[in-house]
């Protein structure tokens, strides 16, 4: 029972902390455009190498297709920021060399959600990154999302910062073999910070991590339809602090809880 009340007590304090806010794979939805100005209203297209774009967290973005982060650039979400995805296999990629400053607070968190709630209405967040992975002899490989090349030999790669981040509806399936899962961490090296993120109602894993030697902490998964915490390719990070269950258990440790 007191597993029990410690489990309840972890899913407390992260749904409170992110309850305080209440791109694609199919040739038909890429986009080459580079993005320099943002229209929150057609929020897509590439970041181009040495460009950095900030968003607007007063303004809620609709994510309508792959938004790339190209190698050398930046893409700065601040907190509190709201993107809304259409629904098909609509994401965000941070490309090898690429960075995605995501760094939300506890009371002000960033939040991706379809546009309608289900599971796998969009796609998700993708992370490609520099460090090792043993799925070739190299290190490197391509990804199944996105098709572009990660891994490498720094396992100290920094992809930047995803802090405070809600990763609702995700894990669009694009073809009978392959679906999104919310977060996905492809040779991601321990620089990187991944904090404090919650994924629910997610078609596909939660959170899965390709090779690399990315840390993360305070994983809060609810009600996906595969993995909660899924790891392969040899990564070599390490992960504190998750709580992870499906809806009707989720229910159950809550009244639980309450009884006691």
């Amino acid at each position: 029972m007191k597993k029990t009340i410690l489990r309840a007590a972890l899913c407390f304090s992260l749904v409170a902390a992110f309850s305080s806010t209440a791109i694609s794979c199919s040739s038909d939805d890429e986009t080459t455009e580079n993005v320099s100005t943002i229209d929150p209203a057609n929020f897509k297209g590439k970041i181009a190498s040495g460009t950095t774009v900030s968003l607007d967290a007063s303004k809620v973005y609709n994510l309508t297709g792959t938004l790339s982060v190209e190698s050398g650039a930046t893409l700065v979400i601040p907190a509190g920021t709201r993107i809304v995805a259409a629904e098909g296999a609509n994401y965000l990629i941070v490309e090898r060399g690429g960075k995605l400053i995501a760094n939300g607070t506890a009371t002000n968190p960033i939040v991706f959600e379809g546009s309608t709630h289900k599971q796998g209405h969009w796609g998700g967040i993708v992370i490609l990154g520099n460090a090792p992975s043993n799925r070739s002899s190299l290190g490197t490989s391509t990804s199944e999302l996105g098709d572009l090349v990660y891994g490498g030999t720094n396992k100290t790669d920094n992809s930047g910062i995803l802090k405070y981040i809600v990763i609702k509806d995700s894990g669009y399936k694009y073809n009978p073999a392959k679906e999104f899962n919310g977060l996905s961490l492809f040779g991601v090296g321990s620089g990187t910070v991944v904090s404090y993120i919650y994924v629910v109602d997610g078609a596909d894993d939660g959170i899965e991590f390709f090779g690399g030697n990315v840390n993360a902490d305070h994983l809060l998964v609810l009600g996906v339809g595969d993995d909660s915490i899924d790891w392969t390719e040899g990564w070599q990070g390490t992960a504190e602090y998750i709580y992870a269950a499906r809806k009707n258990n989720t229910k159950l440790l809550l009244s639980q809880e309450t009884e006691v």
